[in-house]
């Protein structure tokens, strides 16, 4: 064999054992970017998890908060105990007209006297019923707000 055949000859080893230690050096820096890889998904999947679980508390409130009443009407009860006003005073006068007419005190019927302390205690719970509703709402524009 003559020496150029040999230089080549050894060439071509040297070719391939440097090829062979390339390729495990790639495989080796392969293998820790993987491992890293694998690293930020386990971490993102853990943190998506717990986005995820921490909005189950706020779709819960949102459900709630769909079902809230925003229109509370006490209409109806200021109306009838109005009415209970006017028909108390309408009673009161129809005394007032007997004893003009007959011109003698009326005892004044026990009646009157319940009706009186009964729509004392139905204006209070008035009074009261106004500010829970106010209060609810301002609850409520907190919320939205």
């Amino acid at each position: 064999m003559t020496i150029q055949e040999r230089i080549y000859a050894q060439l071509s080893k040297n070719s391939k054992k440097k090829l062979s230690k390339q390729k495990k050096v790639d495989l080796s820096l392969g293998e820790n970017l993987q491992t890293e890889i694998e690293i930020v998904k386990k971490i993102y999947q853990d943190l998506n998890d717990k986005i995820d679980e921490s909005f189950v508390p706020v779709r819960e409130i949102e459900k709630l908060m769909s079902e809230l009443n925003a229109d509370i009407d006490i209409s109806g009860f200021i109306d009838a105990l109005q009415s209970l006003e006017e028909s108390y005073s309408i009673e009161t006068d129809k005394l007032r007209e007997a004893e003009n007419d007959l011109g003698i005190t009326i005892p004044r019927p026990a009646v009157l006297d319940n009706a009186v302390n009964e729509i004392a205690k139905l204006q209070d719970l008035e009074e009261q019923i106004r500010a829970d509703v106010n209060e609810y709402n301002n609850y409520l524009k907190m919320l939205f707000s």
